[in-house]
């Protein structure tokens, strides 16, 4: 039975179609590639119209588990051409890439998972940090469906003859002016998910640590004295429970009852449970001193103080 293709027989079976039906009314190039995300290497569809420089990707997990549950292959094809057409795709030559002039305005850093992510070490700069590893990205596009992002590499970084410590500082100003501290306790983000009215409660001993847009929003703790203010805000030095690379959970150390190993069970619990494999920041649990000003990862067996 077609459903019972294999995930690359699917994938090749697909883009098959997908390249057929494209190609009634142009001509395409299509090619099965792997991209690396925060933990994961994922499976795309790389589509190019002939006379483009640009070729977008499309990702075919989520097809394929539409596939398995029964939908036909003929029209996830279908659907797929579609969603191709209707977006737009801006165009870039790639000789741009080694114009610094016309790219530093476009570089932003993510915080990752340190441990999974060997590809990126590979492929270009990297820090680092206590609770992931810093990569550099250029956001080449932004529209209302969403960014459009490339690894820094290290042949553009050495195109660029910029020093790797100004790259990473350009990056982080970059990403603060174009995504903001979002910092709300817990009561009031679930309040916010449920659409009601709710003012901020810093009273409470949780908080959640994000940017405005939801995306890698583990990153906004490093941009300059964000962890500081914090402390100030809830009046406490505080654990960090790298809840995703998309937010951070705050817990007020003067309320916590519970020990380090605790805390780090409930993370790698949740982790295990709920967090999808690309989102997984880290398992581990840290804590942030205000007399320090800096983040450490808590060692185990202390009792949360």
């Amino acid at each position: 039975m077609e459903n019972n293709l294999s995930y690359r027989d699917f994938q090749e079976t697909l883009m098959r179609s997908v390249s057929q039906n494209l190609n009634r009314n142009g001509t395409y190039h299509c090619e099965l590639t792997q991209t690396q995300k925060n933990n994961v290497v994922l499976s795309g569809l790389s589509i190019r119209q002939d006379g483009s420089k640009s070729a977008p990707v499309i990702y075919l997990n989520d097809f394929y588990q539409s596939y398995l549950k029964g939908k036909p292959l003929h029209q996830i094809s279908r659907e797929m051409v579609g969603f191709y057409q209707s977006q737009e795709i801006p165009e870039f030559d790639h000789a741009d890439f080694a114009d610094y002039g016309k790219m530093r305005d476009k570089l932003r850093v993510r915080l990752v998972n340190k441990e999974n992510n060997q590809t990126y070490y590979k492929q270009g700069p990297y820090k680092i940090h206590p609770m992931g590893a810093e990569i550099l990205f250029l956001e080449l596009e932004k529209n209302e469906s969403g960014s459009m992002y490339v690894q820094v590499t290290d042949a553009m970084a050495e195109s660029w003859k910029v020093p790797k410590a100004e790259l990473f500082k350009i990056a982080l100003e970059n990403t603060q002016n174009s995504n903001q501290v979002k910092f709300q306790s817990m009561n009031e983000a679930m309040d916010e998910i449920f659409s009601l009215n709710a003012e901020g409660d810093f009273d409470t001993p949780m908080h959640i640590l994000s940017n405005e847009n939801n995306q890698y929003g583990a990153t906004v703790a490093l941009y300059p004295d964000v962890l500081k203010e914090i402390s100030k805000q809830i009046g406490s030095d505080y654990y960090i429970l790298p809840s995703s690379v998309q937010e951070l959970i705050i817990l007020r150390k003067k309320d916590c009852d519970i020990t380090e190993k605790e805390l780090r069970s409930m993370v790698r619990e949740i982790n295990q449970s709920i967090v999808s494999p690309e989102e997984i920041l880290g398992n581990e649990v840290f804590e942030y001193r205000a007399d320090m000003d800096r983040v450490k990862k808590c060692v185990k067996g202390e009792r949360a103080r």
